[in-house]
């Protein structure tokens, strides 16, 4: 994951905003829409959460909003997210299939049941991020 992200310049922009917003929103009516902290060590490990909540935010920008000033607030501070929907839909799916070969390999250990299994998996892989390491030819 490190390999993928560390030097992308969306990655770099995407994580750089939400951080700008956790430290915006933090203790108001909008707290419970925060997006979750990154780790400062293993940023790399728990991508997972940022993906799921940018995909969130896209279906929370997509319905009908409040009147409520703060929601208006918040939603004008998220306005870039859809924007960067590809980067999300990517992150999803490369995260998911990372979470799958993982569990894969847990429950089954290492065999070539296990090998083809991953591969089979990985092989389902759309978006270009998830096919630039191709390890099953």
């Amino acid at each position: 994951m490190k390999h993928l992200y560390a030097d992308d310049p969306v990655y770099q922009e995407v994580s750089h905003r939400l951080a700008s917003i956790r430290q915006r929103f933090q203790q108001t009516v909008a707290a419970h829409l925060l997006p979750p902290s990154q780790r400062t060590k293993a940023r790399y490990q728990n991508l997972r959460p940022i993906a799921e909540y940018g995909q969130h935010i896209l279906a929370y920008l997509s319905r009908p909003h409040d009147a409520d000033p703060k929601d208006l607030a918040f939603r004008e501070a998220m306005a870039w997210v859809p924007e960067h929907q590809a980067f999300f839909t990517e992150m999803d799916e490369v995260t998911t299939v990372v979470c799958d070969v993982e569990r894969l390999v847990k429950w089954h250990g290492l065999s070539t049941f296990t090998v083809n299994q991953c591969c089979q998996r990985l092989s389902q892989i759309s978006t270009e991020k998830g096919m630039q390491p191709k390890c099953c030819k």
